[in-house]
């Protein structure tokens, strides 16, 4: 399968060179990356995800991707999720987090119809 140059280059930053490699292996490495189950504690969620080695190795190490960086390398989850923390023994493992229930506040919150908006000038009560 090939996807349109187009395709791929919205979804990557163009500047690192995680996303340059991502291109070169792309699809063809998208299977690769391991995905585990979620584990909770009492505030999160978490998850880890275990990216292919040609990947890992040139991922900074010294600080967290953003949500667009870990994304233009391949990763693929659902809102919410952080990259909150680098496991210096195994740096090609990322660890996420979100806060529990994220999906499901993030919907309610988008089914409440917004506050009615006063016009400027006129008080509550009709004054």
């Amino acid at each position: 399968m090939v996807i349109p140059k187009a395709t791929v280059s919205v979804c990557l930053p163009s500047n690192t060179r995680a996303a340059s490699l991502y291109k070169e292996l792309c699809p063809a490495r998208m299977p690769s990356i391991q995905y585990s189950e979620k584990y909770f504690d009492d505030v999160y969620e978490y998850r880890h995800v275990v990216l292919p080695p040609e990947v890992a190795q040139l991922l900074p190490k010294d600080r967290l991707l953003s949500e667009s960086e870990w994304r233009g390398i391949g990763v693929q989850q659902s809102r919410g999720w952080v990259h909150y923390a680098i496991h210096r023994p195994e740096p090609h493992i990322m660890l996420f987090r979100r806060p529990l229930n994220y999906q499901q506040n993030s919907q309610t919150q988008q089914q409440q119809p917004p506050a009615p908006v006063q016009p400027l000038g006129l008080r509550a009560g009709g004054n």
